[in-house]
């Protein structure tokens, strides 16, 4: 089963910071290059190179250089700020942030598909720090960890079966499929959203909306049918194509079906970019290191669980978790700092079995990010619905069809295959 990166869209920036209103809107206008401290470079399939170097730096773009990005947070979780001037403003125009040229009043110019290309090959390769693969660039433990004193090995030990239960549901998996319902609240505005989400072994399809009003990344779909891995913008109408798995996915919001079992490795200043997939969560490694190395607390109704965590923003956390005494399901997740501030939660509710299953499932998950100043900087609740395993999928769900892409990217070999204004050939 594939896993889908979603570090690099500035969904929700900075929510464990105190000015969050602010990160939010500036993260697609600070303009730093590569050589800046704390910045790195990103293969962003977001945007485009600018063919001029005159072209306007307002969305992102350092007058024709290297992109530059920002650290920043989905609730609590570190993720990273694409910048640049989208791929839908073309080639033409300074107004545009197009870098490109135009015949006449705002007329488009045809231009080769050699001048088209000129605004992929720029664009720089990921570092290796920065790699996909959660085998390759997943740590399978943190460098630096901590947990509180508190807590015995054998209350861990008690409710070890409870987290298995829920890796077993993982452990099941040939095909899965759902729906679901996504509501985020921020305190300034709502928004609804949609996540599709199909796989069959190695294949996969998703497909990612949300309000366009709420501004988080745009809506997507992604696909990989054993030939192409495909990104589909809908906004552009702009298709990726790529022979090997892409460096990232800037979907709206992370795939909820891997967020229960986050506990076994949310990316920390390790590796910024690193997601959880089924490879990951089924490794026996990275099961020891995390869970093998728990301490719990009994309480009246719930017991807590201590995982180590990692370092996020310089500082180390813990996973707290609340496993029920009676259910012998997981409650709740907590990122906490050594000093008592959470970071985000994690609600795990309306457990359920789905058919072909031996082990339960939450279907509605609800995620909280907090402010330095501990209050609720957002929410995000998905409902899952039609939630079904191990049922055969028909092998068109996994491919895109390219006649309904305006725009049409062979990443590998950097050039346009499909352009409005690719001129026709003679």
């Amino acid at each position: 089963m594939q896993r889908f990166s979603v570090f690099f869209f500035c969904l929700l920036a900075s929510l464990a910071s105190s000015n969050l209103r602010a990160q939010v809107f500036e993260c697609h206008s600070s303009v730093l290059t590569c050589l800046e401290p704390g910045y790195s470079c990103l293969r962003n399939p977001t945007s485009l190179t600018p063919v001029s170097s005159v072209a306007d730096g307002g969305e992102g773009f350092n007058g024709g250089g290297t992109c530059g990005t920002r650290p920043c947070t989905l609730l609590g979780l570190p993720v990273r700020c694409p910048c640049g001037t989208p791929t839908s403003t073309g080639v033409c125009g300074l107004s545009t942030g197009g870098g490109g040229r135009c015949c006449g009043e705002g007329v488009p110019c045809q231009a080769s598909v050699e001048k088209l290309n000129q605004m992929l090959v720029l664009n720089p390769s990921p570092s290796d720090g920065e790699r996909v693969n959660a085998t390759v660039g997943f740590p399978v433990a943190p460098t630096q960890t901590w947990l509180p004193a508190e807590g015995t090995q054998r209350v861990a030990a008690r409710h070890e079966p409870a987290f298995d239960k829920l890796r077993g549901f993982f452990r099941d998996l040939s095909s899965i499929r759902f729906s679901a319902e996504v509501t985020l609240w921020r305190p300034d505005r709502n928004a609804e959203g949609t996540f599709l989400y199909e796989t069959d072994g190695k294949r996969y399809y998703l497909k990612s909306t949300i309000d366009p009003r709420a501004g988080l990344a745009p809506s997507l779909e992604a696909a990989y049918d054993l030939d192409h891995y495909q990104i589909f913008y809908p906004e552009d109408s702009r298709l990726h194509l790529y022979r090997t798995p892409p460096s990232h996915l800037a979907a709206p919001f992370p795939n909820p079906l891997f967020l229960p079992l986050g506990f076994l490795g949310w990316k920390d200043d390790d590796c910024s970019t690193c997601e959880l997939d089924l490879a990951a969560v089924l490794d026996q490694a990275r099961w020891v290191a995390r869970v093998g190395a728990a301490r719990g607390v009994e309480g009246a109704v719930s017991d807590t669980v201590w995982l180590p965590g990692g370092v996020f923003g310089g500082e180390p956390y813990a996973f707290q978790i609340l496993v029920n005494r009676k259910s012998e399901q997981l409650e709740r997740i907590e990122l906490v700092r050594p000093q008592g501030k959470k970071i985000s939660t994690l609600e795990l509710l309306d457990w359920e079995r789905p058919l072909q299953s031996r082990e339960a499932f939450p279907h509605h998950i609800v995620l909280r990010g907090y402010d330095e100043s501990g209050n609720v900087g957002a929410v995000l609740h998905v409902h899952f619905q039609g939630l079904e395993i191990n049922r055969p999928a028909a092998s068109e769900r996994f491919t895109i069809d390219e006649s309904g892409a305006r725009i049409v990217i062979d990443e590998d070999a950097r050039t346009f295959l499909k352009h409005p204004q690719m001129r026709p050939p003679e």
